[in-house]
């Protein structure tokens, strides 16, 4: 075998090689949405009021305007997806949700499987919606009594192990609502925005919220880690967001005559042009 036709063999096999060990190119949320002509938001359906089916059976909420928005920019449509606390990281790690706008608070935890988009657009806190007649009135009598929860939630763990309560976990908040009608528990322990919303309707009426909210996180949008192009847009999305008045704006929307020092504090720091 002569010396060319060696350095022709060689060339090949460094080619193969090269094949075999090639990482094929990552591909870009933004460009798969937008090929698609298609956002697809993994978003709440019964959680008041940041996202809900209304009476013909369509989205609205806190949450799902800012998905509009975010569709809007893209120049795309949008299709949400309901997920639940239990499995709404899953949505997206399997790549059935492009993005999570489902009032899913920022946590440590989450942030070593998600990519967590800064600012957050609200914040919320936990606590415990009780029946009147438990006559409830600290955090330590909790101790030995059955709370309802929702599964997933991040201040589960926290309220059984710091005090003492039986934690009954469900899949939705709606399994958890009828489980405390039903005197399975004598309170549900959750989202204190929602819980506010709830106490306000008539069925609700012997039910109080008499402790105070303890946990408080921020409500953030995730996106898969990675996915750098699309968070940069996301995050630049929110600071305009406060910039321009609009989260106060979708506040005095869902929460009439409710002023969150959480935004109030992120509207004075992007005003001020922070980054």
């Amino acid at each position: 075998m002569n010396v060319h036709a060696l350095g022709r063999i060689s060339a090949l096999l460094l080619t193969a090689v090269g094949l075999q060990f090639a990482t094929p190119a990552q591909a870009d949320a933004i460009d798969d949405i937008q090929q698609r002509g298609k956002l697809v938001v993994g978003g709440k359906s019964n959680y008041k009021p940041f996202g809900v089916r209304n009476a013909a059976g369509e989205f609205e909420g806190f949450s799902v305007d800012l998905a509009r928005k975010v569709a809007e920019r893209l120049k795309v449509g949008l299709e949400i997806i309901p997920t639940e606390a239990a499995n709404q990281i899953q949505f997206l790690e399997q790549g059935k949700i492009d993005v999570l706008i489902a009032a899913m608070n920022d946590t440590p935890e989450r942030r070593k499987v998600v990519a967590i988009v800064e600012p957050g657009y609200y914040a919320s806190a936990a606590n415990v919606m009780l029946v009147k007649s438990a006559g409830i009135r600290d955090w330590k009598e909790l101790k030995g009594r059955k709370i309802c929860a929702n599964q997933g939630a991040y201040f589960n763990r926290h309220v059984q192990q710091e005090y003492g309560a039986e934690v009954i976990a469900f899949k939705s908040p709606p399994e958890a609502y009828s489980a405390l009608q039903n005197g399975n528990c004598i309170g549900f322990v959750y989202d204190d925005n929602a819980l506010t919303q709830r106490l306000e309707e008539p069925q609700w009426a012997n039910y109080e919220l008499p402790l105070e909210s303890i946990l408080p996180q921020p409500v953030a949008i995730a996106v898969r880690h990675g996915e750098e192009r699309f968070h940069a847009l996301l995050t630049e999305l929110s600071q305009e967001w406060y910039r321009a008045g609009y989260i106060r704006e979708l506040e005095q929307k869902w929460f009439p005559g409710k002023r969150s020092g959480y935004v109030a504090e992120l509207e004075k720091k992007y005003a001020a042009g922070s980054k």
